[in-house]
Parts: structure tokens; sequence; C-alpha cells
């Protein structure tokens, strides 16, 4: 997977993602939800160094939430990655001198 000389191979998967009209009370507006998952490989040594998860949502109320109805996914797949990304580990520094 991915270029010859690369020794990180990271590998994203979309796990469900979908938008509704939402009614809260008497009032209503949209939501979105999106599910990944991740996963960082060395191809080194064929060892899986990290995996997560993340659930983003997103949701907005009143006549604005039915307009933008259709902004709702890609807005709860924002919110997912970001959520993702923050879950990885930070890369040590090196002690090469």
């Amino acid at each position: 997977m991915g270029p010859a000389d690369a020794r990180w191979v990271m590998v994203v998967c979309l796990r469900d993602v979908m938008s509704k009209m939402a009614r809260t009370g008497i009032f209503p507006g949209s939501a979105g939800n999106a599910e990944m998952s991740g996963y960082l490989f060395d191809k080194e040594s064929g060892e899986l160094i990290w995996k997560g998860k993340a659930v983003g949502q997103s949701g907005q109320g009143g006549l604005l939430g039915v307009a933008i109805k259709g902004t709702m996914k890609g807005a709860a797949l924002n919110a997912a990655l970001s959520s993702l990304f923050s879950s990885m580990p930070t890369r040590p520094k090196s002690t090469k001198k």
C-alpha cells in the first residue's frame, strides 16, 4: 500500500454518515451524524501503530436548520475527522544528534 518508499500507511474508514430532519419540541431543524475509524501501520515492521474511532455530530434548529439540511453530513464528517486525528498520539522527539 502507498508509495514503495513510504514508511507509514494510514487508512481512514467511513463507517456511517447520515442527515435527517429533526424536531425539538415544536421547532423543526436538521441533524447529521458521522462515524469513522482510522489505522496507522508501520510498513517496515508490519505493526499496527495506532487505531481509533470517532463520532461527529452537527445540528441546527429552526428554519435555518431546514434550509441547510444538505450541509449537515459535511459538518458531521469534519467533526468526526477532527476528533479522530486529535486522538492520535504525538510523535516522540528524535534523540539523534
